[in-house]
């Protein structure tokens, strides 16, 4: 199975606890053969990648895979759920601290598509062959689009600093 597009979101901390950030990621999930994946038995996987460090607990979210097939295991978000031949939406969220800096992704393959969503305008982003992109307005918040291809990790940094008084940095 391929990835052929990777977007993570990363949400401004939450407004009534302001101490920790959604994070969502979609994957473009690509079987290019004419058959079916299928995993061995309850404990097999279809796909799996790595989630970042700590991350325990991830809710499904709107995709092709039922939420049923969808796990956390030891650092990995594992899919045991057929996967036919063509494209396929895998999406999941997950909680880290508001106040994780930098927050780090591994990107562990190359990809098609890498976007990186940020509603914080003070965040950076680099890694994984992400260049550095202006700033773009969406729906009032405003969200550095970043691209890039993989392998590799993609670095979140500095976005904590507008939003935890007292945070020093330094920060680019």
């Amino acid at each position: 199975i391929a990835v052929r597009g990777r977007h993570l979101i990363v949400t401004v901390p939450d407004s009534s606890t302001r101490r920790t950030r959604t994070v969502v990621e979609a994957f473009e999930l690509s079987n290019d053969s004419s058959l079916t994946r299928v995993a061995r038995g309850d404990a097999g996987v279809t796909f799996d990648a790595a989630l970042p460090p700590g991350v325990t607990v991830i809710q499904s979210g709107q995709g092709d895979i039922s939420s049923d097939a969808i796990r956390a295991v030891d650092g990995r978000v594992q899919v045991n759920a057929p996967i036919s031949p063509g494209m396929r939406q895998l999406s999941f969220s997950y909680e880290i601290p508001a106040d994780m800096d930098p927050f780090e992704v591994l990107i562990e393959s190359p990809t098609t598509v890498l976007e990186v969503l940020i509603e914080e305008p003070s965040a950076v982003v680099n890694g994984a062959g992400v260049p550095g992109l202006d700033l773009v307005p969406v729906q009032a918040a405003r969200e550095p689009a970043q691209a890039g291809e993989g392998p590799g990790v993609v670095h979140l940094q500095g976005a904590a600093a507008d939003f935890l008084p007292g945070l020093d940095g330094p920060f680019p």
